[in-house]
């Protein structure tokens, strides 16, 4: 989960995802991030924080896996379930991919 209203921590943001996502133990797991706190105002939209996180390099190259950058407001609940139900069918994409042949 990522503070979108918080544009000064947001490279901190990124560096400890970077380092999380480059653990060996972590290359195959898709990748969900919250962009938390959609309701206050200067939030960083989707495309603005996916920019400022670097997760358009995911897309290609070594790092590539599947992620979902979901917008939210942990307030309200918005989002929430949105992001929740794509990574459990994304985990079941890949259960099933990787299950042998019968």
């Amino acid at each position: 989960m990522v503070d979108s209203a918080d544009r000064e921590r947001v490279q901190e943001a990124r560096q400890e995802l970077w380092r999380i996502l480059r653990d060996r133990e972590m290359r195959a797991c898709p990748l969900l991030v919250f962009a938390n706190k959609q309701d206050v105002r200067g939030a960083m939209g989707e495309a603005e924080l996916a920019e400022a996180l670097g997760l358009g390099a995911l897309d290609a190259g070594a790092d590539r896996r599947a992620w979902r950058l979901q917008a939210t407001c942990a307030v309200d609940g918005k989002g929430l379930w949105d992001g929740l139900a794509w990574l459990v069918r994304t985990v079941r994409q890949q259960r099933r991919a990787r299950a042998p042949a019968e």
